[in-house]
């Protein structure tokens, strides 16, 4: 009575434990952490079975599986922002500025690419490594694309002022 996921059984939750850290949205290519909504509700559940001692029996796997919320926790907050940035890269550039940044996205691309083909949220060795990989690769293009609309945004201010008063003055 107290809870659905219990009932429900936990196997599909380790099963979606095996699911990959990463996947691309339909027709956009943007990114999203593959974290199952699943999963977070029964880690939700099983903390709250545990603080407030409820003397129903938390099946074992379920303990497994809350055993390493900390570190899914920290793994999806890192990944976000990850993907965060990535989605604004992609979405903040403009057709003209894509070209001069080719290679930046390509090297994006390909150090996201083991999150969203081969790494899962079973791989606890690979996933630090993975993480710190994509954070460096992903902030350096990052911050380029930054300061390139920060620049754009100086220039024309710059060019607004100039466009107050004419700069010569035609005679009669």
């Amino acid at each position: 009575p107290y809870t659905t996921l219990f009932r429900s059984g936990v196997e599909p939750s380790r099963e979606r434990l095996k699911m990959r850290l990463l996947r691309r949205m339909d027709k956009t290519g943007l990114l999203k952490v593959n974290f199952d909504p699943a999963l977070v509700r029964l880690l939700r559940e099983v903390k709250y079975f545990l603080i407030y001692d409820v003397e129903l029996d938390v099946p074992e796997a379920a303990l497994e599986i809350f055993s390493r919320v900390d570190t899914y926790r920290q793994w999806t907050g890192e990944l976000d922002v990850i993907v965060q940035k990535y989605n604004a890269v992609l979405t903040e550039l403009l057709p003209v500025e894509e070209p001069l940044l080719e290679d930046r996205i390509a090297k994006m691309d390909a150090a996201l690419a083991p999150g969203l083909t081969e790494l899962k949220w079973r791989s606890d060795d690979k996933i630090p490594i993975f993480i710190a990989q994509a954070q460096q690769v992903v902030g350096d293009v990052s911050s380029v694309v930054d300061v390139m609309k920060n620049n754009l945004k100086s220039i024309s201010s710059i060019l607004s002022r100039w466009c107050e008063k004419p700069l010569l003055e035609r005679k009669a």
